[in-house]
Formats: structure tokens, sequence, C-alpha cells
């Protein structure tokens, strides 16, 4: 005879195993910030040569909150940045992006940015339209990389990265 459920069976809240999942996914939270942390302290995906060009045109972009700045085969600069909810760094956080394109290219979030850098500045536009979104013209591309990844991504008419996901 069956007994009543304790409320510790896998996957319950409150159980052992519940509680253990949640602490690492904590853990991989906290190393995938520190990582990213390390990435842009260094500059190390920030090209300071495309720094100074893009002060040189006006563009306005936060120089300190950088995480990296590449340019595309149309030649334009392309930069990503922390941002807030809507667009950056903390949008495609904040909207799962970054665990899809994880999940994608399978690999932890925290390298993410160096594989978006990658995307934008070795891969193929196989698309690229000019949209307008709340009034602002943007570009929607999609990239080729390595002969089979496709990304879209939502870029500012100055080459901010607003968005990037995988397209099926």
């Amino acid at each position: 005879m069956r007994g009543t459920n304790s409320g510790l069976a896998h996957g319950t809240s409150g159980s052992p195993q519940a509680s253990l999942e949640q602490e690492i996914y904590e853990q991989t939270v906290r190393q995938n910030e520190t990582s990213l942390q390390q990435l842009t302290q260094h500059g190390e995906l920030v090209d300071p040569s495309l720094v100074t060009e893009m002060e040189k045109h006006g563009y306005k972009f936060h120089k300190e909150e950088l995480i990296f700045t590449t340019r595309d085969a149309t030649g334009q600069i392309v930069w990503l940045e922390r941002g807030n909810k809507y667009a950056g760094y903390e949008h495609l956080k904040t909207r799962g992006h970054l665990q899809h394109l994880a999940h994608y290219f399978h690999v932890e979030e925290a390298i993410i940015p160096r594989i978006l850098r990658d995307v934008i500045h070795s891969g193929k536009v196989i698309s690229n339209k000019i949209v307008e979104r709340n009034g602002r013209k943007a570009y929607e591309r999609c990239y080729e990389y390595r002969n089979r990844k496709v990304i879209l991504a939502g870029i500012g008419s100055n080459g901010f990265l607003v968005t990037a996901y995988p397209k099926s």
C-alpha cells in the first residue's frame, strides 16, 4: 500500500533535489556573471580603434558598458553594451535569449557575447532588411555562421545590438 506523499519527492518544492538544482543554477548564474565581468573589465572583446571611430562619428553609446565591438560584412560597426530590459545584454538575459543561444551553440551563457561577436564579425549576412520599430529604423539581419548556424539580430541604425536569437 502506498503512503502519502511527504513533499520530498524529486522535483517538488522543498525537496532536497529541487534545492540542489536551484543551488547549482544560482552558482552557474554567478559564474556566468563573473566571466562576463572579466571579459568586459579586460576589454578583450572591445576594439579600441572601433570605439575611437564610434566617438568620431558621434554615436551615442556608454563606453564603460561596452561588452563587444566589431564590424560585420556590411561594413557597419556593431556593438553590444549592457543596455536594459528592452535592448542590449540585459534584454538578451531577461528575455531568455542568452539561454536559447547557449542551448543552440551548446555552450555556457557566459561566452555568448564572444560567440555573438564572432557571428557578426565572421558570419555571412544572408538577409538584411530595414524595419521600423517604435518609430525608429533598424536592421533585421540574419547571419549564417560556420555553414549552419543562423542568428537573427536586431541592430539599431547606429550599430547598437538590440537583440539576437537563433532562427529555426
